[in-house]
């Protein structure tokens, strides 16, 4: 998203109304998307649950200016700018935070992932499996860690590739 796009007015509702939602005890983002499938938005499900801002400690805030100096962007599950592809898990995320190139998760993409304490011969074997794909124009996934997932990560830069990092 690099460049920022500016929340709607009822991307803004739903983010904050998610945010409010994260604050009921044992809900969780299954249960925040349940509700929302449900009501047709998280505004309405807040409504639906009779969750006022008295009943709920205010929600943490919502990004603001300073995330937005640092190219991170926040979309609510309900936002049509969502990646179709994400809301398609079992559990997307309610809330998803971004920066960088938002269509790298609109485009085909591969996940290689393995052992954080990898042999040598695996860290080479994941390098070069991320060059290689990067090469052809597939961005690679991964996770944070090290081992298997950074060498991909690695590969993948190398070959002047696309990355897309995910973090739980």
């Amino acid at each position: 998203m690099g460049a920022g796009v500016a929340l709607s007015p009822e991307e803004r509702r739903e983010v904050e109304a998610i945010l409010r939602l994260k604050e009921v005890p044992g809900l969780g983002d299954r249960g925040i998307r349940e509700l929302v499938l449900k009501h047709g938005s998280a505004d309405r499900a807040l409504r639906a649950l009779g969750i006022q801002g008295s009943l709920l400690p205010a929600p943490s805030p919502l990004p603001g200016e300073g995330w937005k100096a640092r190219g991170t962007e926040v979309l609510p599950l309900t936002s049509s700018r969502y990646p179709g592809r994400l809301k398609e898990l079992k559990d997307p995320p309610a809330l998803l935070f971004l920066r960088g190139r938002m269509e790298l998760l609109h485009r085909p993409a591969v996940a290689i992932v393995g052992a954080r304490a990898a042999s040598e011969v695996g860290r080479r074997v994941a390098e070069a499996m991320g060059r290689l794909l990067a090469g052809a124009g597939a961005p690679v996934v991964r996770g944070l860690a090290r081992g298997i997932d950074a060498a991909a990560h690695a590969g993948a830069l190398r070959a002047g590739g696309d990355t897309l990092a995910v973090s739980g």
